[in-house]
């Protein structure tokens, strides 16, 4: 299987940062750049430390730049079949995707039981 472009781009930036064996997923966030760190991928835009959702705690150790790669084409790839069978079932986890999370409205409550039931929308 070729390597995808990306994953190689990303593989040569974490080698160049960091010394094998990664121990865990803070070693990775340093060498990122750190949790803030914008990370772009196949159209996926979020912040680095957001990429703990997508790597299971036996991902480490990574103990050489090519397991790495093997590590990160594996990810890709299990992540790519679930977008494809969330399409295919015509449900798609809105939770899932970083661009959502900004649509959401924030409610709040009045704490009154004479109002139970009853919302107000906060503005901005």
């Amino acid at each position: 299987m070729p390597e995808h472009p990306q994953v190689g781009k990303y593989v040569r930036e974490i080698s160049s940062r960091v010394r094998y064996p990664i121990e865990n997923f803070g070693q990775l966030m340093k060498a990122l750049g750190g949790h803030d760190a914008v990370i772009e991928f196949e159209g996926w835009r979020g912040a680095a430390g957001r990429l703990k959702e997508f790597i299971p705690d036996h991902y480490f150790p990574v103990v050489s730049e090519e397991d790495l790669r093997r590590k990160s084409e594996e990810l890709r790839t299990r992540y790519q079949q679930s977008r494809e069978s969330e399409g295919a079932a015509g449900e798609a986890d809105l939770d899932a995707s970083p661009a959502r999370k900004k649509d959401v409205t924030r409610v709040k409550l009045p704490k009154s039981d004479a109002h139970a039931g009853v919302a107000k929308f906060e503005e901005g």
